[in-house]
């Protein structure tokens, strides 16, 4: 799986891997477990799982949002300018690619059987 690619520069501009994969303070088994109940939650209305990474992406990066580690991610780097014309729309794929590379990292855990889903593991991501 990857990062859509009219989302990979402002992935790569954000530091976003590193950022969740280096960040000792990113609680990745809440974000590992978040996408756990996501999937098992669309299950029950798309039993085909069409479609479902990005459905899951989206719910993490409302999450992001909300939360509010993202911003203060993007405020420090320094990187990104929220100052567009459209700041709803830059901050929307900001959020959306950091809901991919969650949703990477997620894979690559369970991958190295560091995650269990639906069950997490003892180290807790």
């Amino acid at each position: 799986m990857h990062v859509p690619a009219h989302l990979q520069e402002i992935s790569h501009n954000l530091g976003l891997r590193s950022w969740v994969n280096s960040n000792k303070d990113f609680p990745k088994a809440h974000y590992f477990k978040t996408i756990d109940d996501a999937k098992t939650m669309l299950e029950q209305f798309r039993e085909d799982g069409a479609d479902r990474d990005e459905l899951v992406v989206q719910i993490v990066a409302t999450a992001l949002d909300a939360q509010g580690m993202l911003l203060t991610h993007v405020l420090d780097a320094g990187t990104y300018d929220l100052n567009t014309e459209d700041r709803e729309m830059t901050w929307l794929r900001a959020c959306q690619a950091a809901g991919w590379v969650v949703l990477q990292a997620y894979e690559l855990a369970i991958k190295n059987k560091e995650w269990a889903p639906g069950g997490g593991d003892s180290s807790d991501a």
